[in-house]
């Protein structure tokens, strides 16, 4: 049995040597393109974030172009204005690169847009042709990575967040166990650092359900159910870091403790079982799937 960082590493060396051959093949230049495409979507954590990577990567190829074809176009003989312009889409791009979700795209843009006016040479059709084979090059690295990433060994965004929600609950319904117990104010202090450490995971789920979701079928069709389980687990989160700060005060009305740990408890069950009857319908469609056939 294969390790995931084996077979993970199995796919990039064929996405890529796929991708290179079939740019020899075809007559293209700069054949790195596309390597650098596959490369980028392959430093994603789940195939989600590798499909939204390579739209964002087109959407800013695409609009780099453009901005490119503006600027030769206009003011290829005017060198301030020129400059000026660059520098302001630089500075355009620096900021928006703190934005989640258009910074990548804004980022890609300005790198595509200095480069086809400096290896166009201010050309018009030396940089068209530099922009179609920049399209290309772009859009065969994302084919080849999702052909390959798809067919061989695939790891679907489901899977990766099912992993990661079970995850979340059996660390939180660790958590409530040990709170219902008596304990040292050391050990309190170290389950609330435990439980804020957790809060980054359950924003990870968040995020993961924002993505493309093709292929992972439960989460598509469930998705409110899936942010209502998200959010559930949030604020599960946050009554164990306050039951956690409430054991340091010697006040603390044990009663009223004792009774939100059973009804946290009694929510865990109930997150844990919706969980997994979805898991297990995700395993057994191939196999119903088999068996009609």
């Amino acid at each position: 049995m294969l390790l995931h960082s084996t077979k993970e590493a199995i796919k990039i060396g064929l996405s890529l040597t796929i991708a290179i051959s079939l740019t020899f093949l075809l007559g293209w230049e700069k054949p790195w393109w596309s390597a650098i495409t596959i490369i980028a979507m392959s430093a994603n954590e789940t195939y989600g974030h590798s499909i939204k990577l390579a739209s964002d990567r087109l959407a800013g190829t695409m609009a780099g172009a453009f901005a490119a074809v503006v600027l030769v176009s206009f003011f290829a003989q005017e060198r301030f204005l020129f400059l000026t312009t660059l520098i302001l889409f630089a500075g355009l791009a620096t900021f928006m690169s703190f934005n989640q979700r258009y910074g990548y795209t804004v980022r890609i843009s300005f790198y595509v847009c200095a480069l086809v006016c400096a290896m166009g040479a201010f050309d018009d059709i030396s940089s068209i042709n530099l922009i179609i084979l920049r399209l290309q090059e772009t859009f065969l690295g994302v084919i080849v990575y999702s052909l390959v990433f798809g067919l061989i060994w695939p790891d679907t965004t489901q899977g990766h967040f099912f992993a990661l929600q079970n995850k979340i609950l059996n660390c939180l319904e660790e958590k409530a166990s040990q709170l219902s117990q008596k304990m040292s104010a050391e050990d309190v202090l170290k389950i609330s650092d435990e439980l804020q450490q957790v809060i980054p995971q359950i924003a990870k789920m968040k995020t993961i359900l924002d993505l493309p979701l093709n292929g992972s079928h439960q989460l598509k069709h469930q998705l409110e159910k899936w942010r209502t389980i998200t959010i559930s687990s949030y604020e599960i989160t946050l009554k164990l870091t306050e039951i956690a700060d409430q054991l340091t005060n010697t006040q603390t009305d044990l009663t009223k403790r004792e009774t939100d740990l059973a009804q946290i408890t009694q929510q865990l069950t109930i997150l844990k079982l919706a969980v997994k009857s979805d898991e297990s319908q995700t395993v057994a469609s191939p196999s119903a799937a088999s068996g009609m056939s």
